[in-house]
């Protein structure tokens, strides 16, 4: 996702952090950072990322809980938030 994003997008950097193990609900789980000498195009691409991070990246896409034991699939909408990328 980062080499992709990267070559997509004209940026001096871009940084993605994410946690591993346990993390609470609600708690800060993914950080994506980019620079770049153009506004629009910087904040395209922390848009790109997460929206590739969100649908590509199982990373976070297991629940656990008392009653919770399962892996989530990405949405509808985050389907179609890669459409606009024309990647869906």
């Amino acid at each position: 996702v980062l080499a992709t994003a990267s070559g997509r997008f004209d940026l001096a950097g871009l940084w993605i952090f994410h946690r591993c193990g346990k993390v609470v609900a609600g708690e800060a789980i993914v950080f994506v950072g980019a620079a770049g000498s153009h506004r629009r195009e910087t904040i395209e691409a922390v848009d790109y990322t997460m929206d590739r991070l969100k649908s590509d990246i199982a990373l976070w896409k297991r629940e656990v809980g008392p009653q919770l034991n399962h892996w989530v699939e990405p949405t509808q909408k985050d389907t179609a938030d890669l459409g606009r990328w024309g990647l869906a």
